[in-house]
């Protein structure tokens, strides 16, 4: 979450975009680990049968199948979203604590609320009946702190080119500039660039963005948060930009900045 005024709800966007229910889930504050840099096997007795919310990622089996995962944020909650079969278990991994453990039914759209601003990172362990694992890449994501009330506001510009985003901003000189898409950071820049900042790869439909500029001194700076509709991501694609009113609050949405484990 951040902080800030109340927010005037957007309007209505051109491409609306559907999402599966979303089912929150508890979570254990258990402290940070490292989360194996590795892959999962298949066992009727692996531990990752007998789950206890709290627990670390046990030892993952080389050579295990990897799962494909998407995720979103919205302020400090992340949905998870992946495939698993009818009667499997999803379990979710936050900096290699289990936080989450549903059945396959609600595996669309898996809440995960109350996750620290800054760096998570976050994996997925599915557990088929049978016990066959297979396991998602590791992903990164750097949240949008909380942004004090009376932040002074910076103007921002955006230009979309298929599902690409260049931004515009004035910073400066020795400044970082930050943009957060869907309240995760996605590019973080000097202000020496910062009058043509591109942001690639961007989801079709509706992404919020949001740009915090933290200079030398330590003072910050942020943008309104606007909201971009990308039509189609095909090189002729149109984007349609709303602002949103007042944005000094954590943008909600999805998730990218990304590392792989390996």
């Amino acid at each position: 979450g951040g902080g800030g005024g109340d927010e005037e709800p957007a309007p209505t966007t051109t491409v609306p975009t559907s999402s599966a229910p979303t089912t929150t889930v508890p979570t254990n504050s258990a402290p940070s680990t490292t989360v194996p840099a590795s892959n999962s096997g298949e066992s009727n007795s692996s531990p990752l049968t007998r789950l206890t919310l709290g627990q670390l990622l046990p030892p993952i089996p080389v050579g295990t199948p990897r799962v494909a995962l998407s995720t979103r944020a919205n302020g400090n909650s992340m949905t998870f979203k992946v495939a698993a079969k009818a009667g499997a278990t999803v379990n979710i991994y936050r900096n290699g604590v289990l936080v989450s453990s549903v059945p396959a039914s609600i595996a669309s759209a898996i809440k995960v609320t109350d996750n620290p601003a800054g760096e998570n990172s976050y994996q997925v362990v599915i557990v088929e009946q049978s016990g066959k694992i297979s396991i998602s890449e590791k992903i990164v994501v750097t949240l949008l702190p909380p942004i004090p009330v009376g932040t002074p506001r910076v103007a921002l510009s955006t230009r979309a080119n298929g599902n690409s985003m260049t931004f515009k901003v004035a910073a400066k000189a020795g400044a970082t500039v930050n943009i957060y898409r869907n309240g995760v950071l996605v590019s973080s820049v000097p202000a020496s660039i910062a009058s043509a900042i591109k942001v690639t790869d961007n989801p079709a439909g509706e992404n919020s963005y949001q740009v915090v500029i933290v200079e030398q001194s330590g003072k910050i700076s942020i943008s309104k948060k606007i909201v971009v509709t990308l039509v189609s991501t095909n090189a002729s694609s149109k984007a349609k930009v709303k602002l949103k009113k007042s944005a000094i609050k954590t943008p909600q949405s999805k998730a990218s900045t990304t590392k792989n484990s390996k």
